[in-house]
């Protein structure tokens, strides 16, 4: 109604060779009716931590699950019945209900309903840390009994290949999955070398369940 139109960071700018040789970024084409106005949304920590869906934080090595105490947010990303990413929520009776509770279905639904609102099917970007795993799955390794975790390795493998599933199932629908570094460090404020480790991790334990990425959100 405002006349706002959802773009990718690939429509605003891309990366190219010149006829030297050389690398670099040019602005890309868009093009819209007059009055409408581009935009860009990102998305920051869409992890579901454990202080967000239940009683304890999953910094070190025990993760957390949700459970009926938690401060009302989704607690997963799962691909619903239609093939479309939805969320998980428990209420404060336990029970587990799938629907538009965070922004990832509420915006596919929009979409779906105002097509003309994403430019060339245009998604958001969502920020991923590692520390506490990605997208509501406990996939961090820490959290595993081969590396001192209390998650059979049975349990933690099917959290990785549920949290590939959802990655798959976002990509597939046009949403662009970012480094929102491993451990939520700014980036402008700590050493290049606490910057290269942290980036290292998150290189090792979520780029194998999100695939490549070339976006960061830091």
């Amino acid at each position: 109604a405002r006349g706002f139109v959802l773009i990718s960071p690939y429509d605003l700018a891309y990366e190219t060779t010149d006829a030297d040789g050389n690398t670099k970024f040019v602005y890309g084409k868009i093009r819209l009716p007059a009055g409408k106005k581009p935009f860009l949304m990102s998305q920051d920590d869409v992890n579901y931590y454990g202080y967000m869906i239940g009683t304890g934080s999953g910094v070190n090595e025990t993760p957390v699950f949700v459970d009926s105490k938690n401060d009302g947010f989704a607690h997963r990303i799962v691909i619903g019945e239609d093939g479309y990413p939805t969320c998980e929520y428990m209420d404060k009776e336990g029970n587990v209900t799938t629907g538009d509770y965070d922004l990832v279905p509420i915006l596919e639904k929009f979409i779906q309903e105002h097509p003309d609102f994403s430019y060339h099917g245009a998604r958001a970007i969502l920020g991923m840390t590692g520390y506490e795993g990605v997208f509501g799955y406990r996939t961090k390794p820490g959290y595993n009994v081969e590396n001192g975790g209390v998650m059979s390795m049975d349990e933690w493998n099917a959290e990785v290949e549920a949290a590939k599933a959802v990655a798959e199932c976002l990509k597939e629908k046009g949403w662009l999955i970012a480094s929102h570094s491993y451990g939520h460090p700014a980036y402008g404020n700590v050493s290049a070398e606490r910057v290269a480790s942290d980036s290292e991790k998150w290189e090792n334990t979520v780029q194998p369940i999100i695939g490549n990425c070339d976006i960061i959100l830091y």
